[in-house]
């Protein structure tokens, strides 16, 4: 048998099961690292590229890979768990939502900081909760979860959002509680931008029509014809965003005087920042007098003409 011959045999027979294994193993990662579906390493063209790589690779199939993602799923459980039992104290984070499928779901993440004082932090959970969503059936899931990690000694406190059922929860564990800080400042704003509803809406109709693909194109045609009546260069994507830089600094400022609504009976002028973008415009806003909410939409109006201009 010549050497040829001998490489071509070695070639045409699959590789041992050690072998095999470490490559589905490496195949089971990537479907998990790239969120991929199944049905990815049925594709034709996945097989066509795997052989490329390796002829000798038997590729696995749907049901094969289901079984590799729940080993996988162990090998790394154990690992985590090792983890968290070196943990002196353990932070928790979860929020309930309801999926599109109106189906209540719950996400619990960790976060500890370990001997070589490093914060760390995990998934733990993501689970269903059927209805209803009371504190007791939220707390009793946490125990669940506790439990499956052998962490019930070592919660030190739970992050959640400012619902009801979320404290009932904390206080069925037994942990403190601790308020996102995030949440809270989003009802703040919430709260503070009721006055100036209908100017908020009608700078998110604004916003749209410049971002929509009709008025972008004749934006950036406009801007090209007058530039070139000037002897310049075409305009360019960087100008176009340039623009659309501007219009969010509308809706900044927009912001920041709907939150002064609620001092709008002080006959106090006020200035704010003054913003350059990207292509060098300077724009400073001031709002005078604010007493009524037809002011207030006049003070917009004439803000939202200075960039007209300066453009």
């Amino acid at each position: 048998m010549t050497i040829t011959k001998a490489i071509e045999l070695v070639k045409s027979k699959p590789h041992s099961a050690a072998d095999q294994e470490i490559r589905d193993r490496a195949l089971a990662h990537l479907v998990i690292g790239q969120n991929l579906p199944l049905s990815f390493v049925e594709s034709e063209r996945f097989k066509s590229f795997a052989a490329t790589l390796d002829s000798r690779w038997i590729t696995p199939g749907k049901a094969k890979l289901k079984n590799l993602l729940d080993d996988a799923f162990e090998r790394l459980s154990t690992c985590l768990k090792h983890d968290l039992q070196k943990a002196a104290h353990i932070s928790l984070t979860m929020n309930l939502w309801t999926a599109g499928s109106r189906e209540g779901y719950l996400g619990v993440t960790g976060a500890w900081i370990d001997n070589r004082f490093q914060m760390n932090n995990a998934v733990l959970a993501f689970s269903q909760v059927v209805y209803p969503h009371t504190g007791e059936v939220i707390g009793a899931r946490i125990n669940e979860i506790s439990k499956f990690w052998n962490i019930e000694d070592k919660i030190f406190s739970i992050t959640t959002d400012n619902a009801s059922n979320m404290a009932v929860a904390c206080r069925k564990v037994g942990v403190s509680r601790v308020q996102c800080c995030a949440h809270t400042l989003n009802l703040i704003v919430q709260k503070g931008l009721l006055p100036a509803e209908h100017l908020v809406a009608r700078m998110k109709r604004l916003i749209t029509f410049f971002t929509s693909p009709k008025q972008g194109e004749r934006l950036a045609s406009v801007q090209s014809t007058i530039r070139s009546a000037k002897g310049k260069a075409k305009e360019t994507a960087n100008e176009v965003r340039s623009i659309y830089s501007v219009v969010r600094t509308f809706r900044a400022v927009l912001i920041l005087l709907s939150i002064g609504c609620a001092h709008a009976n002080r006959h106090t002028a006020r200035s704010l920042p003054t913003c350059t973008t990207r292509r060098g415009y300077t724009m400073e806003f001031h709002v005078p007098r604010v007493e009524t909410h037809d002011r207030l939409e006049a003070v917009y109006r004439n803000a939202a003409e200075q960039p007209t201009a300066a453009t």
